[in-house]
């Protein structure tokens, strides 16, 4: 398998061994969806987080919701 798009489908979250060790990242940005969520943790806004980490406050969302699904499937 060269990639997965495990968010339902969604081309915002990858999974992809040639990127990032594998982690899921934001496809477009290459940053782990665990560092945009656990950023938006500390700072409070997805909008600050996107500013900080230079992406789309819709991915940084993306990445927010995609973790929170990993939380609820554990």
């Amino acid at each position: 398998m060269a990639r997965w798009r495990p968010f339902n489908g969604k081309q915002s979250i990858v999974i992809d061994p040639h990127r990032s060790f594998g982690q899921p990242i934001a496809s477009k940005y290459g940053v782990p969806t665990v560092a945009l969520a656990q950023a938006v943790e500390a700072e409070g806004f997805a909008e600050k987080v996107a500013r900080l980490f230079d992406v789309s406050a819709t991915a940084v969302r993306d990445a927010i919701k995609f973790e929170e699904s990993l939380q609820s499937a554990a």
